[in-house]
């Protein structure tokens, strides 16, 4: 009868045990996915920022050729008004 008793309390700590692992991995589980969900949007987020960063060095090209543009205009604005005597 004893042996009975010692092997259901044995049985009954490797239920808990067993339990314990279950929820253990539930926890490790959850974590993982937020793991992820986190590693999506950082992804998503650095896409985003080398996006814009390929955006700003077009604009910034642009708007060089545009000043570099402007600056023939106004030379030749300048030697058109020298050529005007006051």
């Amino acid at each position: 009868m004893e042996q009975i008793k010692e092997s259901c309390i044995a049985l009954a700590e490797i239920k808990d045990s067993i339990d314990e692992l279950n929820t253990i991995n539930t926890q490790i589980s959850s974590a993982t996915e937020q793991q992820m969900q986190s590693s999506d949007s950082l992804n998503t987020k650095v896409s985003q920022i080398s996006k814009k960063s390929q955006e700003n060095s077009h604009a910034s090209h642009n708007s060089r050729a545009h000043a570099e543009s402007l600056d023939a205009l106004a030379t030749q604005l300048e030697q058109l008004i020298s050529s005007f005597k006051l």
